[in-house]
């Protein structure tokens, strides 16, 4: 019995893996949870990468409202606006934060 419950924890991380994985590759096409995405849909509308480089953002330029998801949340990558979202207006840039003060710049590309 004892062996089972063993067996059960390593398996039950695993799973956890794997279903980040999947989340990930949904939202941002990418299998990796490491890697960062060249894509994010957002607002019904495609966010693509300015550049590859994560820019240090602080003080009055770090993005101050956070429009992620629960799922967003269980991947661990949180999606900030500079601005409130309003309701007929999407954001031309949006910030994922990939680390403390450390944000991916994404542009917005193409139409509704």
């Amino acid at each position: 019995m004892r062996k089972k419950k063993l067996m059960f924890i390593p398996l039950l991380i695993l799973m956890l893996l794997m279903l980040s994985s999947l989340a990930s590759k949904i939202l941002y096409g990418t299998w990796s949870i490491m890697d960062s995405p060249k894509r994010i849909e957002l607002f019904g509308r495609d966010y693509y990468r300015k550049n590859t480089n994560v820019e240090i953002l602080q003080g009055d330029k770090k993005p101050k409202y956070k429009v992620s998801t629960l799922i967003h949340i269980f991947t661990g990558k949180m999606i900030y606006i500079s601005e409130p979202k309003k309701k007929d207006y999407d954001p031309d840039v949006i910030y994922l934060e990939v680390g403390e003060d450390k944000y991916l710049t994404l542009v917005l590309s193409g139409g509704p």
